[in-house]
């Protein structure tokens, strides 16, 4: 794994596509930038054609304390405190619902209870987004390389 070191930044014009450690998402970046054109994903758009609305964007902010804060936890465990959910309906209107737990005490219970009020949502289309490392679609320019 190259190491990289913070000096400055360059233009996307001195960037070479064989410099070494980019990664398949910035490949697919570099050539939007020096072609003018924007990518398309011919699988992605055929699985959101597919989608029902409405849909919603559910979103949930943790934190986990390094010391347990509540009886029944453990260090670092991760806590839920505040929930948002944008939702989409077929006119292309966003809703939007959220709970944020305020005071003192232990969020979990209070944060359950009042996700479990719009739990209806689950038989609506739901999009996730995570943080993981799953690699970036190929794209033509990738399977030319190969």
């Amino acid at each position: 794994m190259i190491r990289w070191q913070v000096v400055g930044s360059i233009p996307w014009t001195l960037v070479r596509e064989d410099f070494p450690g980019l990664s398949p998402l910035q490949l697919r970046v570099l050539d939007a930038v020096r072609t003018g054109t924007r990518f398309y994903d011919a699988v992605a758009a055929a699985e959101l054609a597919r989608l029902r609305f409405p849909i919603h964007f559910v979103d949930f902010e943790t934190f986990g304390p390094p010391l347990p804060l509540y009886r029944g936890t453990r260090p670092y465990q991760t806590i839920p405190f505040q929930w948002s959910d944008h939702i989409l309906n077929r006119e292309g209107e966003i809703l939007h619902r959220e709970f944020l737990h305020e005071g003192p005490g232990d969020p979990r219970r209070r944060f359950a209870g009042a996700l479990a009020l719009v739990a209806h949502l689950l038989e609506d289309t739901l999009a996730v987004a995570t943080a993981d490392t799953a690699p970036a679609p190929a794209t033509p320019r990738d399977e030319a390389r190969r």
